[in-house]
């Protein structure tokens, strides 16, 4: 099952920069905790000091997955295709 088109708007409007990843503001909690759920599966550990997601690869490669498949693929499958 892909994800919701809510989970993927925000994702869209991320900015990345080598491995980070940092999300827009959210105003919804819930909605923010569902996408860094789809970040953490992805791979993703959250860095406060950075404000963002940070990968053990390219977080763009990452991320522009995620968007053209509307899915998660498993972790080790994103490190390997990196």
């Amino acid at each position: 099952m892909g994800l919701s088109e809510d989970i993927l708007a925000p994702l869209r409007d991320a900015v990345t920069d080598g491995r980070l990843l940092v999300l827009p503001a959210f105003r919804d909690i819930q909605l923010y905790q569902q996408v860094t759920r789809v970040l953490r599966d992805a791979g993703g550990r959250w860095d406060s000091e950075a404000r963002g997601h940070r990968f053990d690869c390219n977080a763009e490669d990452v991320l522009e997955q995620i968007l053209a498949s509307g899915e998660v693929a498993a972790r080790r499958n994103m490190r390997d295709q990196s």
